[in-house]
């Protein structure tokens, strides 16, 4: 399971300055979906073209991410990433456009409120 990107996905520079401002994301190495650690890593090159992102191997339990890609896109990528693994654990039919759909929706409410997880 592999997600392309294009400027369609991007978010506007004005925005992206106060979502930065707002929140920190952190990648972790390592995440655990369904009773199975997944490692999430950091590569220079994903095989399958010049566009993917990132790509999520639930027979290997790996999360990889394209190094280069700017903070933003990695955090989105890491979030349409684990909704694969998510989808794969509980049976879930695979479909890109929904798969991506969520993270989007994911990504602009964790960004738009930043202490909804903390206590």
């Amino acid at each position: 399971m592999t997600v392309n990107h294009d400027s369609a996905g991007s978010i506007p520079a004005a925005r992206a300055i106060l979502i930065r401002e707002a929140f920190n994301m952190k990648i972790p190495k390592k995440v655990k979906v369904g009773g199975i650690t997944y490692k999430v890593k950091r590569v220079d090159l994903i095989h399958g073209g010049t566009t993917i992102c990132g790509q999520c191997d639930c027979n290997r339990s790996a999360i990889e991410l394209l190094n280069s890609s700017k903070k933003q896109q990695m955090e989105l990528t890491f979030l349409h990433e684990l909704l694969h693994t998510i989808f794969y654990h509980c049976d879930i039919e695979q479909d890109e456009h929904v798969v991506e759909a969520l993270a989007q929706a994911l990504y602009m409410i964790i960004k738009d409120n930043p202490g909804i997880f903390k206590d």
